[in-house]
């Protein structure tokens, strides 16, 4: 039991030289923040029948794109992207 004490000593040793010997990590540049992409608007409300409704807008801030979400159904866009 004391050889493999010794052994897993010194591999640890080892280890610890070859990790202290390797070259530091350079420190990435500062990016400037991007403007938040999406935004998002929700709704609800009662339906002409009484049902009751709500969803959200989704909008592409990037784009123009508009999508909008009702209750627990898929997306479905709205409108198309702006022309630049």
């Amino acid at each position: 039991m004391k050889a493999l004490h010794a052994v897993l000593v010194l591999c640890g040793v080892a280890l610890g030289a070859l990790f202290a010997s390797l070259a530091p990590a350079v420190a990435q540049p500062e990016r400037a923040a991007a403007p938040p992409r999406f935004q998002i608007s929700a709704f609800a409300g009662h339906a002409q029948n009484g049902d009751m409704v709500h969803g959200c807008y989704t909008i592409d801030t990037g784009t123009g794109e508009t999508w909008v979400s009702l209750g627990s159904g898929g997306q479905q866009r709205v409108s198309e992207p702006r022309v630049k």
